[in-house]
């Protein structure tokens, strides 16, 4: 039996695989991709970024731009130490580039980004089942110490209405739907909890 604390490096892999299918189960519509200048090898980003997602997230508000929720897993890149922040948005819209441009560099990001839709079908699998997921399931493969301090100690950080119905709720729901497709590759087994 399993204790399921992202703390345990037997658990954590498990965790995030999980926590990614959920992901996939809300079906985001948007990703972006931000960096930062002044974070590379940071010992903690995550208090940092999380920070300056709250500025940005209050300019959109003043300023009327609907951001939908978010999901994010914080990355450093392993040659450059470059903190970045991988972002999966539920109910994205288009948003004017020169506004996200100026409110993520007065947030104290980069000015370099991306925001892109995800597309149905492969495009969506691709991205959510290899970006995402790799991205969140990368890390605690290969040093799942790193990744929870890159994250604070969490899998992902996820806005209010990201899961509708509750993460819980998501992950069995994923993981039901995962157990009935058969062509989804996985490290782990499917175990389904109610």
């Amino acid at each position: 039996m399993r204790c399921q604390r992202n703390g345990c490096p037997d658990c954590i892999g498990v965790n995030a695989w999980r926590r990614s299918l959920a992901v996939r189960h809300v079906e985001p519509t948007h990703e972006l991709t931000v960096t930062t200048t002044d974070l590379h090898r940071c010992d903690n980003p995550w208090p940092e970024v999380q920070d300056r997602l709250r500025v940005l997230r209050q300019a959109a508000k003043r300023d009327h731009v609907d951001l939908g929720a978010f999901g994010t897993f914080v990355e450093q890149g392993s040659k450059s130490g470059m903190t970045h922040a991988h972002i999966v948005v539920k109910d994205g819209r288009w948003i004017d580039y020169e506004w996200l441009r100026s409110r993520l560099v007065s947030a104290g990001f980069a000015r370099r980004f991306e925001y892109l839709p995800i597309k149905d079908g492969a495009g969506f699998t691709s991205y959510v089942g290899k970006g995402f997921a790799s991205h969140a399931v990368k890390g605690y493969r290969d040093d799942a110490d790193d990744a929870l301090r890159l994250n604070g100690g969490r899998v992902g950080h996820f806005s209010r209405g990201f899961f509708p119905d509750g993460v819980r709720r998501a992950e069995v729901e994923s993981l039901a739907a995962y157990s009935e497709a058969s062509d989804e590759p996985s490290p782990w087994r499917a175990r389904v909890w109610s």
